[in-house]
């Protein structure tokens, strides 16, 4: 993102540059974040990470990803749950050859992106978001 700068909900926001010379804010809020390890089998396993509101990003995000494994392939499955009173900005983005599209989310609303079979829903507050078949 050019300058780090973006406009949501009539608000102009600021994130912090992670490419300084190139004056961008890149890669997200999660990429360099020590995400916790929820769930592990055999064929899967599961991480989650806490997006805490933060300057330039004033949201509280849940993050899950999902990484099964099965005689079809590798199946990733990305869900984003926001936490705030608001709507809120959310990006879900895999490896570098996917494309995410940006999607602003009610407040309670979830995300949920399956690489493998590039599907994208969304639930009502509180709704399943496991993205399943």
């Amino acid at each position: 993102m050019r300058d780090g700068k973006f406009s949501f909900g009539g608000r102009d926001l600021q994130l912090a540059l992670t490419e300084p010379k190139r004056s961008n804010a890149s890669h997200g809020l999660a990429r360099w974040a020590a995400w916790t390890p929820e769930e592990h089998t055999a064929n899967s396993v599961s991480l989650v990470y806490r997006v805490m509101a933060q300057t330039g990003y004033p949201w509280a995000v849940d993050l899950h990803v999902l990484y099964d494994l099965s005689a079809d392939g590798l199946t990733v499955t990305q869900t984003a749950t926001n936490l705030s009173g608001e709507a809120a900005p959310a990006r879900l983005r895999g490896a570098p050859l996917s494309r995410g599209r940006r999607r602003h989310r009610p407040p309670g609303a979830h995300a949920s992106r399956r690489d493998a079979h590039r599907r994208r829903r969304a639930a009502d507050p509180g709704g399943d978001c496991s993205g399943g078949s």
